[in-house]
């Protein structure tokens, strides 16, 4: 995944480890629904847990063999400070947004085109696991 000059950065770029999205993907996948949110008092911390918008261009051997069309990330958002949920229901699409504050602390969105659903600020933000899985409406 490569970066050029002039060109926007991702939320793969806030990313403690980028490497583990980069290996799997030629550009940056959007994080574009929410699945789930895990908090947890050691950190403390917060999981988002959510759909990618494409399968990876160099997915895993296990994953073709499998069939699968569906990847699935958790974000793990440690040294969590701030934490605001204005709304949550049964499908949260939308889009992501990690961004370097001058404290160096991260920010994190996701929200969708009626506002926010979730925010906050953490320490560091890194890819915890990787999922997948096959959708036959895909």
């Amino acid at each position: 995944m490569t970066t050029t000059a002039g060109s926007k950065s991702t939320w793969v770029d806030a990313l403690h480890n980028p490497k583990s999205v980069e290996a799997l993907y030629s550009r940056a996948p959007e994080f574009v629904e929410c699945l789930r949110v895990a908090l947890d008092r050691e950190g403390p911390r917060i999981d988002l847990i959510g759909i990618l918008d494409r399968f990876p261009d160099n997915p895993p051997r296990k994953w073709k063999d499998a069939g699968s069309n569906v990847a699935v990330i958790t974000l793990r958002i440690e040294g969590l400070s701030k934490l605001t949920v204005v709304s949550w229901t049964t499908s949260n699409r939308g889009s992501l947004s990690l961004t370097r504050e001058a404290d160096n602390r991260i920010a994190f969105a996701f929200q969708n085109e009626s506002g926010p659903l979730i925010t906050g600020t953490g320490l560091v933000v890194h890819v915890a696991e990787f999922g997948h899985y096959f959708d036959p409406s895909m």
